[in-house]
């Protein structure tokens, strides 16, 4: 936990600030669908197509502020999409739209919205640079993500959906806090099993 507390020193106070106003738009962002007089749930707008082209940008020349704002920007969309993974029933707007209005079908609509959501958090995570940036950022994602609950009226399964996700991409690139967290937990788990046999 020290290396925690140490690192987030590091962290641009001004990315943060980035990072939450992004997040505070961001999570809106799928739902501009109505607004680019697009079906809702438009295959445009509720997916990473504007992330990839976001991603080619700061491959070519995007500063430090901006790799903030798209962590933050891909987070919110992941967010979003969690929510509306978890509709009451999977018919007329639940379900996925190409823009030319043809509707995706149930199946074809959750695996979708399950790639969407893999590929947009992938993207996050991937231009997050340390251990100290993937709490920090998980932190603000669960903030927007409970004051988002109160307008969704759910909260239990989205959540859980977004921290499988966010977990197991931040596994493969940051072990190291992984270990921190499962060590401690695993001799708690051998000296219970000590103490019960």
């Amino acid at each position: 936990m020290e290396s925690f507390v140490i690192n987030l020193e590091d962290i641009s106070k001004t990315g943060i600030i980035i990072g939450i106003l992004t997040f505070l738009i961001g999570v809106k962002y799928p739902d501009w669908d109505f607004k680019l007089r697009l079906k809702h749930r438009s295959a445009f707008t509720h997916s990473p197509f504007i992330l990839f082209l976001l991603y080619a940008v700061y491959q070519n020349g995007g500063g430090e502020e901006y790799r903030y704002f798209l962590i933050s920007f891909s987070m919110a969309v992941v967010i979003h999409l969690a929510y509306d993974y978890f509709p009451q029933r999977w018919v007329g707007g639940a379900l996925v739209y190409f823009p030319f209005g043809m509707s995706m079908g149930e199946g074809f609509s959750k695996v979708f919205f399950l790639s969407s959501i893999f590929f947009s958090n992938f993207i996050a995570v991937k231009l997050m640079q340390t251990s100290s940036e993937y709490l920090v950022f998980l932190i603000i994602g669960l903030l927007i993500f409970f004051k988002e609950a109160k307008k969704e009226k759910r909260l239990f399964r989205p959540l859980t959906l977004y921290l499988l996700v966010y977990f197991g991409t931040g596994y493969f690139k940051y072990d190291e806090l992984f270990n921190w967290a499962v060590e401690p937990l695993a001799e708690a788990i051998k000296l219970w099993l000590k103490v019960n046999n």
